[in-house]
């Protein structure tokens, strides 16, 4: 069968992992806006870490999306943080053309502009379930892989991808039942380490955060049905599951604890800001995620922004 080609603007830990996966049947070229990181991938490759599994994926590696000027990929997926996806995609459009393009990122925000960037590809939206981390440029450490959910146009042969791929994948019609659900689990989980100090393992250890982490997942769930978004699947259902051990992350700390431990910006205004945002349009009742707002900003001295 012949391989795909894919390009993965963003060699973070998704995008590294996304590349590593897909390696076995697609053709992968990455651009990372880091020099380092480039440097590493093309003289050492993407290695990838999962529990007592190991390997090495190949991938080209081009220096600027310029080097890109003609060519056709089967799918493009920009893996960069909200913050910057626009401008990655702006600059990977300009230059290379794709039948389908992906963007898995964590949270709420307006995509309505990569129809004008890509007019002749279909456009995607969704999220990986997938607990990851940088071990260093080009290396990732995976502690428990979910599934990949795409929605919208193209959604099915992206899954289709990914399912040739060996990794778990679902296709909906409508995106916001993945991003909603995902977004629930960040808005939650995500501040937890940042606040506590402790990773995951902190819900079976203290029974009052655990609860607060129960009450703030129903409050998110309230605010999809009032946004009308049926969801993909229940976040409190993986919360418990992670406090059980059952996924093998008990430990994992989060790529917002990584963000804030490193001086990055997080993507906690796109997440937990933005189910503040939507509350307040609501006017619903959600104390115990302001509550993680309020102490998430008392340790960072980072302000959730409300809106997006």
């Amino acid at each position: 069968m012949i391989k795909k080609n894919v390009l993965i603007v963003g060699c973070g830990a998704l995008g590294c992992s996304l590349a590593a996966m897909l390696s076995s049947v697609a053709a992968i070229t990455v651009y990372d806006r880091g020099e380092r990181t480039r440097r590493i991938i093309r003289r050492r490759g993407i290695f990838l870490k999962e529990g007592r599994k190991a390997f090495h994926a190949r991938a080209e590696v081009v220096d600027h999306p310029r080097e890109l000027s003609g060519r056709l990929f089967d799918l493009i997926i920009i893996t960069t943080k909200v913050a910057g996806v626009r401008a990655a995609a702006e600059l990977t459009a300009r230059y290379a053309r794709a039948k389908n393009v992906f963007f898995p990122q964590n949270g709420i925000f307006d995509l309505s502009w990569a129809t004008d960037l890509f007019r002749s590809a279909d456009i995607s939206r969704g999220v990986a379930t997938i607990a990851c981390r940088e071990a260093g440029a080009g290396r990732v450490e995976i502690a428990f892989r979910g599934k990949v959910f795409a929605g919208g146009a193209g959604a099915r042969k992206i899954a289709a991808l990914f399912a040739r791929a060996g990794v778990r994948s679902a296709a909906v019609a409508d995106p916001r039942r993945a991003v909603w659900a995902k977004l629930i689990f960040n808005a939650v989980m995500n501040p937890l380490p940042v606040i506590t100090g402790r990773g995951y393992d902190i819900l079976k250890e203290d029974a009052a955060v655990y609860g607060l982490a129960r009450r703030a997942i129903l409050e998110g769930k309230r605010l999809a049905a009032a946004e009308g978004v049926r969801l993909a699947f229940d976040p409190m259902r993986a919360v418990d599951g992670i406090r059980l051990g059952r996924y093998g992350v008990i430990r994992h700390m989060g790529s917002t604890y990584t963000d804030v431990m490193s001086g990055r910006p997080t993507e906690m205004c796109f997440m937990t800001g933005a189910l503040l945002e939507i509350a307040r349009r609501h006017r619903i009742a959600v104390p115990a995620l302001t509550g993680i707002s309020s102490a998430f900003a008392d340790k960072t001295d980072i302000k959730i922004r409300r809106g997006f």
